[in-house]
């Protein structure tokens, strides 16, 4: 027989199985940015590096995005599983997963469309602008994977 969640009292190992895998993503992501960093460090330099932060924000904003949708997302699906509405819930989740797609390619489009004026309202340099075009130019290709990518997470 299943245990059901939310009976009983809320101990620090049942709180401990809420939180970790959360917390593994967001280790896991970390050292995503901090390995890229040492990376390009090492190999790029220090232009190459300060290219890199100058896009951070513009990362931030699609992960950000992208949880939302996906939180969001999880929740109507998990309150139409939790109904027995086992179609409705595959449904909204494909709708979700195309949506995110089409979010993603949105981003990517209005991102690669403008780069210029983000790049120079980011604060990059003339030295800096033709690393950060680089940068972002291949981030913002990969946005509408990532969007499906946190949406499977």
């Amino acid at each position: 027989m299943k245990e059901d969640i939310f009976e009983g009292q809320l101990t620090g190992k049942r709180y401990a199985n809420f939180v970790w895998p959360s917390i593994l993503m967001m280790v896991v992501l970390s050292l995503y940015y901090t390995i890229d960093t040492i990376f390009v460090a090492n190999f790029v330099g220090e232009e190459g590096l300060a290219a890199i932060n100058i896009a951070y924000p513009l990362q931030g904003l699609m992960w950000g995005f992208a949880v939302m949708l996906a939180a969001g997302s999880s929740a109507l699906v998990g309150i139409e599983m939790g109904k027995g509405r086992r179609k409705e819930a595959d449904e909204k989740f494909s709708f979700v997963c195309v949506f995110s797609v089409v979010l993603g390619f949105g981003f990517s489009l209005l991102g690669i469309a403008f780069l210029t004026p983000i790049v120079n309202f980011l604060g990059a340099t003339e030295v800096l602008t033709a690393d950060c075009h680089t940068f972002l130019g291949m981030f913002l290709w990969g946005c509408p994977f990532a969007f499906l990518g946190v949406i499977f997470e």
